[in-house]
């Protein structure tokens, strides 16, 4: 059984980030769904959209990982992956907002780039130059 399942296997794409994220998903949107059936009777309607829901995303989670379309499902990983490390940045950033433990340098975002370059405080107007890209940009300080 295993080697069979080994051969239909071969060559198609299979489980990446963006699958477990959407088979995590559905398993989470199946998990409401029962305990709104079970304890909530009057939301009948809500429970089966959720349910339809968690169905539709496992039934695409297997299309993903069955297809043979490499380039394709690795294009769409990447821009989950995007998009994840961009949801994460924010709440990363967010709760430094408004304080600073150094006191003595300042952060800018390269806005070619965004690399983010710390330079330090107190210098007036200053033309940063980027690391990363060589780009030049004014800011105070």
């Amino acid at each position: 059984m295993g080697e069979r399942f080994r051969r239909f296997m071969a060559g198609r794409y299979g489980v990446d980030e963006l699958s477990r994220f959407l088979l995590f998903s559905a398993l989470a949107l199946l998990v409401v769904e029962f305990i709104i059936n079970t304890f909530f009777k009057e939301l009948y309607v809500v429970s089966r959209i959720l349910n339809l829901i968690g169905l539709i995303l496992i039934i695409l989670n297997f299309i993903r990982m069955f297809s043979k379309n490499h380039s394709g499902q690795y294009r769409l990983n990447q821009k989950y992956l995007r998009a994840k490390a961009s949801f994460l940045r924010f709440f990363k950033d967010f709760g430094r907002w408004g304080r600073s433990k150094d006191k003595t340098h300042k952060i800018f975002t390269c806005p070619s780039c965004s690399q983010r370059v710390r330079v330090p405080k107190g210098r007036g107007r200053i033309a940063i130059t980027c690391p990363k890209c060589k780009a030049q940009f004014i800011k105070k300080t």
